[in-house]
């Protein structure tokens, strides 16, 4: 937790120093704001009009009259415009003025959990639930600061209680399919079986769980690993987050947030929160806060980029003028990036995608390489299907019609066609894409995986599949263990099991918290084990 320099919090009694003062807390009457230490206003010659605005009335607020209301107003001014150091000491003064209100503690926890202070935030949870025990939303992120901290029997009571108080989350923005809180708290508790390596337990919580979201998309990755971890396929599940759209983070609603955000004069706070709202599936909170965002700073390609990704994600009609708005804000400098692709695509308008890169790069190259890309991205997801994948395909042919040295095109249509199972044109295409640019590690690499791997024994050359593994290992100094794994398994398909195991084992060492490739290469240690490839 921040201490602002002036100021100490010692439980419920408070010292102040630099100004001869050495008393237990102040009174709640005839306050002196110059006692209570409040920060003088930070430098804001750099800010917008609008925040320095609101900051300063805030500010003045105290000073005429530094009570708590005003105080803990002042707070969440600082707080909403990223000033995070100046919130948590008003925060800290406000809880002091006023203990009964729990609204301050949460604020505060807020911070403490934004920047890792897992232990601070854990203790003014805990005081917030004490005060407001039917609080689900404070029971969850304490339950979350004490699996932390590897307290999983406290976490396990505090999720166990955001279950039973869960009510319909009423937040501040517009109303949206909101997920519950009791569906974060069980995926929770499904993460603390997991780390106890209760892993049928885990799969009980998880069916239950997705039985009731679907849409859930941590639990369904989660479940993915504990299938694979208790020796099933697993579904492979992929999220939106392949996409671009949602990551791997859904935050619950939170109406404390939320007021945050109407009051928020940063486009950086609000952007963020429009992308944890967009990743949760708020869209229509989404393009609020990011039209408040562009409201205080419009000139930024950032911020419009932004705007235009919320307005398709809401499928709103004036999504193709901000897409223009955010072309020419940016300039030819600035392309459109592939998660406006994207959703443009997913809206079904890959003829607006493509007309805007045509304005960024009139060759159309680029532009039907970037739309190749977001169709291979969508070949990943929840709605693959193959003919996402002949778009692809037929945006890359386009993207070396019109550049025919155009060596990533090259290298990612052989994806395409892998993706389809046609060996022999990837291989043609990653040859291309070598001839281009000789020391591509990632063509090395998966050209060198067909060759040890493919099927059809005309294609088969696990001796070039070697002498390709082997290169993209040297390129990368043999730190790479996904080119490791790769290598291994070419001197497998050549016959030499032994030294496969053995680039295996140091592929593994190479490894860090990366859970699906330790499995994957620990199952070819195995297969090789029993002189198999696959």
């Amino acid at each position: 937790m921040y201490v602002y320099p002036k100021y100490e919090r010692m439980g419920r009694t408070t010292l102040w120093y630099n100004r001869g003062i050495t008393s237990t807390a102040l009174p709640n009457t005839a306050l002196d704001v110059s006692a209570l230490g409040i920060p003088n206003l930070p430098d804001l010659r750099d800010s917008p009009a609008a925040l320095i605005q609101h900051l300063s009335v805030a500010d003045k607020a105290v000073r005429q009259s530094p009570n708590e209301t005003n105080v803990g107003a002042l707070a969440m001014a600082y707080h909403a415009d990223r000033f995070s150091r100046q919130a948590q000491h008003c925060y800290a003064v406000a809880q002091d003025l006023d203990p009964d209100n729990w609204k301050w503690k949460y604020y505060a926890a807020l911070l403490d959990e934004e920047y890792g202070d897992a232990a601070s935030a854990v203790k003014l949870f805990q005081e917030v639930v004490e005060q407001n025990p039917d609080f689900a939303l404070a029971w969850l992120r304490l339950g979350r600061g004490h699996f932390k901290l590897n307290q999983f029997k406290a976490a396990d009571h505090a999720l166990h209680r955001a279950i039973a108080t869960d009510k319909p989350t009423r937040t501040n923005g517009p109303a949206d399919d909101s997920i519950p809180i009791s569906i974060y708290a069980w995926f929770e508790l499904a993460r603390i079986a997991v780390e106890r390596q209760q892993l049928a337990t885990a799969r009980e919580i998880l069916e239950n769980t997705i039985g009731r979201r679907k849409d859930f998309g941590p639990g369904r990755r989660l479940m993915d690993h504990v299938v694979q971890e208790l020796g099933g396929s697993g579904q492979n599940v992929q999220s939106n987050d392949r996409l671009g759209i949602a990551s791997g983070h859904v935050p619950p609603a939170d109406p404390m947030i939320d007021a945050l955000a109407r009051l928020s004069h940063s486009s950086t706070f609000l952007l963020k929160q429009a992308d944890l709202a967009s990743n949760a599936r708020r869209f229509q909170w989404a393009e609020y806060l990011c039209r408040r965002a562009v409201q205080i700073n419009g000139s930024d390609p950032d911020v419009v980029g932004k705007f235009a990704m919320a307005l398709i994600d809401n499928r709103s009609g004036e999504a193709p003028a901000i897409v223009q708005r955010y072309l020419t804000v940016g300039g030819p400098e600035f392309p459109l990036n592939q998660k406006i692709c994207l959703r443009l695509i997913l809206a079904g308008q890959s003829d607006l995608a493509l007309q805007c890169y045509r304005e960024v790069d009139p060759d159309h190259a680029e532009a039907h390489y970037s739309l190749g890309n977001a169709f291979m991205v969508l070949e990943q997801s929840e709605q693959a299907n193959d003919h996402y994948t002949e778009q692809a395909i037929d945006h890359y042919k386009k993207a070396l019609g019109i550049n025919p040295d155009h060596a990533e095109a090259d290298y990612n249509l052989g994806n395409a066609f892998m993706a389809l199972g046609q060996s022999e044109q990837a291989i043609e295409h990653y040859q291309n894409a070598l001839r281009l640019n000789p020391d591509h590690v990632f063509v090395q690499n998966s050209l060198a995986w067909v060759l040890a791997t493919v099927d059809e024994e005309n294609f088969r050359d696990p001796a070039e599949a070697v002498r390709l593994a082997n290169r993209a290992c040297e390129l990368t100094e043999y730190s790479q263990p996904h080119f490791l794994d790769t290598l291994a398994v070419a001197y497998a398909a050549t016959g030499d099991f032994s030294k496969a195991i053995d680039i295996s084992k140091k592929a593994l060492s190479l490894i860090v918290d990366d859970e699906e490739l330790t499995h994957e290469i620990q199952k070819h240690i195995e297969l090789f084990k029993s002189n198999r490839v696959k």
